[in-house]
């Protein structure tokens, strides 16, 4: 029962090392080149042939450019401080993992709000495809610490736990 034990903490241990090592910036999505479905020839082709349909793509490449700046500024200045990490660590700590994993699952499904931002540059918050973008990585970065602090206090929790029962 005792090595059943030993082994179920050092399984748990692996996982919670990869999921660490998952989770890092190493391939961020604004990293991920990603492909068009149509591109700019076959637009201007489709434009040839129907003349009602109008592609602006210098607005495209703007928006794009806009999205891209405000998620690479949103990794450089969201630090999620008032996303309920802290709390969901201590709750998953001192309560059991199994409670902590209920403010994870709703801390980690809402996206921060405007006033936690911290936007450096206040012109920009009129721009629809720069919110987006930084909204959608602080949301991210959100998720993975929220996620990352639960998964460390349970498997410190189980750790203490599986000690204190051998």
């Amino acid at each position: 029962m005792k090595t059943l034990k030993l082994q179920l903490t050092a399984l748990i241990a692996c996982l919670a090392f990869i999921l660490f090592t998952q989770t890092g910036k190493a391939q961020r999505s604004t990293d991920i080149a990603y492909e068009q479905p149509v591109s700019f020839d076959k637009a201007a082709q489709a434009d040839t042939l129907n003349p009602e349909i109008k592609f602006n793509k210098s607005r495209i490449d703007s928006m794009t450019k806009f999205y891209y700046q405000g998620t690479h500024d949103a990794d450089n200045n969201y630090h999620a401080q008032h996303s309920g990490k802290r709390a969901i660590f201590f709750t998953s700590l001192i309560g059991t993992p199994l409670l902590g994993i209920i403010p994870a699952i709703v801390s980690s499904s809402t996206r921060p709000k405007l006033q936690n931002l911290n936007i450096k540059d206040a012109s920009l918050l009129n721009n629809p495809a720069y919110m987006k973008g930084y909204k959608d990585e602080a949301h991210d970065i959100k998720k993975r610490l929220v996620w990352g602090n639960y998964v460390a206090a349970s498997v410190t929790w189980l750790a203490v736990a599986n000690i204190l029962l051998l």
